[in-house]
């Protein structure tokens, strides 16, 4: 399944404070994944919307995305949801 936003949980920065949204930037959802442009948007207190420029293969609940800026890492946050393209959650059995 590809999908391009998801929304996190537990989202925070390297420097103890999470990225400060909206800001594009660049990331991953594996490993060796190449970094993928997306924009971080503010959602709520520790979480965000995540819009990949670029549909993802397989982006799955408690999964980790993780956010660069070049070689930098800005911080990264858990994966609770995928979106549909208007933002709306899709239904995700628990």
């Amino acid at each position: 399944m590809w999908k391009t936003p998801s929304r996190t949980h537990s989202t925070n920065g390297v420097a103890g404070r999470a990225p400060t949204p909206p800001r594009t930037c660049a990331a991953k959802v594996r490993y060796r994944q190449t970094d993928q442009p997306c924009r971080i948007e503010a959602f709520e207190s520790d979480a965000a919307r995540v819009h990949f420029d670029t549909p993802q293969r397989a982006v799955t609940p408690g999964q980790s995305v993780v956010f660069y800026d070049g070689d930098i890492c800005l911080g990264g946050g858990v994966i609770d949801r995928r979106l549909k393209a208007n933002g709306v959650s899709d239904k995700i059995a628990a």
